[in-house]
């Protein structure tokens, strides 16, 4: 359980049944706002040496989806399941999520140019597989 903490910064998450905790430059805990019970903790990776207000996190509700990066694409992004805590996807050189959950921006640092990915949930890339995997008529 979380005792004392220094933090940067909080915030709740998940109808307060969550609280995100921001220790220095770029290390991440979860942790239960009621007993103090830790759930999850992360660390990005610090490389680019950015202050503590470059490193930010994003929550899409609507895919239960909490994104940890730093806003200049400079590191590996996190996306993180909500329901879970797991990582679901580690995102090289994340700048952040499109609003509406449907595409991600990441940097080419080496090309000096931003690209749009789209976001697929499980179930659609298995229907896109079983798609491409099915004998044509």
């Amino acid at each position: 359980t979380i005792e004392k903490v220094s933090a940067q910064r909080m915030c709740l998450l998940n109808n307060n049944t969550a609280l995100l905790i921001q220790h220095d430059t770029c290390h991440f805990t979860i942790a239960d706002p009621v007993n103090g019970t830790i759930l999850a903790q992360y660390s990005l990776d610090n490389t680019a040496f950015s202050e503590y207000e470059d490193y930010v996190f994003t929550l899409d509700s609507n895919r239960n989806t909490l994104y940890l990066y730093n806003r200049y694409g400079e590191v590996t992004g996190l996306c993180i399941s909500t329901e879970t805590w797991d990582v679901m996807a580690q995102i090289p050189n994340l700048i952040c999520p499109i609003p509406g959950g449907q595409r991600i921006l990441c940097t080419d640092r080496d090309q000096h140019t931003i690209h749009a990915y789209p976001l697929y949930s499980l179930e659609e890339l298995v229907a896109q597989g079983n798609q491409i995997l099915s004998p044509a008529p």
